[in-house]
């Protein structure tokens, strides 16, 4: 794997997004980035035998030139570069993800139940994927935070991927794990047993989120790392807390996106960073 960022860019408005956010990025971690452009014409066209002219290679080398001088002009510096690839969009950018630290994708629309590229590039590739929606909401002045939602999906990756997000941000960390009751009991909608002390559990479950974080916090000692623990369901404890964050970040299984990533990509205005186990 090489340093840089690759956004994956199809002239979207969550890719323009993206795009934008891919660039603030590279800029705070002083390196490189690279808009790619798949389609699948391309690589149409060279299997039939047609003739391709050699602009061909190179889609929409004026949309991808304005865009990179867009980028650069807002970021003084930047090293951006341009690339085009022929074949399946998804394909080309889980190749591609693979040379780099970080791959950046517009999210999907809000309540589409449609596939997307950004889903499958960041249930098939192995570096961080972060999935921009065009609305993100724009970050409130003071403090930047990070929220990592911690669950069995999560793994210390994750962690130290918003711990080291938050340190290049100059900001907090809120680590957010939900717990529920019972299937029985949990049918009774805002019930708990009389003889259930919810504090003693959630005092129980921090002590023992707060020491399995703890390595990686101390590879951060300047970062300020809270530990919540919220009786409820992850997708609402979690969506919750990143409502007011500047980045959201999720551990995933290899190869599949879990179910709160599923709903945080779905109903998410906060970029969303899905980190793979290692």
């Amino acid at each position: 794997m090489t340093q840089g960022i690759v956004i994956g860019y199809d002239g979207s408005a969550q890719s323009r997004a993206a795009a934008h956010w891919a660039a603030a990025e590279a800029a705070r971690r002083s390196t490189g980035l690279t808009v790619l452009r798949a389609r699948p014409w391309l690589d149409h066209a060279a299997t039939v035998g047609d003739p391709l002219d050699p602009a061909l290679g190179e889609p929409g080398p004026d949309e991808l030139d304005t865009l990179a001088a867009e980028l650069l002009k807002a970021n003084p510096g930047l090293e951006v570069a341009t690339q085009a690839a022929a074949g399946d969009p998804a394909d080309a950018l889980v190749t591609a993800a693979a040379e780099y630290e970080l791959a950046v994708l517009g999210a999907p629309e809000h309540g589409s139940l449609v596939g997307s590229v950004g889903r499958s590039v960041a249930a098939h590739t192995d570096t961080p994927v972060v999935l921009v929606p065009d609305d993100a909401r724009v970050p409130a002045s003071g403090q930047p935070e990070v929220v990592v939602g911690l669950s069995a999906e999560t793994s210390p990756a994750a962690v130290e991927f918003a711990l080291a997000q938050a340190e290049r941000l100059g900001g907090r960390v809120r680590a957010v794990h939900a717990w529920e009751m019972v299937p029985f009991w949990s049918a009774v909608p805002g019930w708990v047993p009389p003889n259930v002390d919810v504090d003693a559990q959630s005092a129980a479950i921090r002590d023992e989120l707060t020491l399995a974080t703890a390595p990686a916090a101390a590879a951060h000692p300047e970062v300020d790392l809270t530990v919540e623990t919220v009786l409820g369901t992850p997708a609402h404890a979690v969506l919750t807390a990143a409502a007011t964050a500047d980045l959201l970040v999720l551990g995933r299984p290899h190869h599949r996106l879990g179910q709160l990533a599923r709903a945080a990509v779905h109903q998410c205005q906060t970029p969303v960073a899905l980190v793979p186990h290692r």
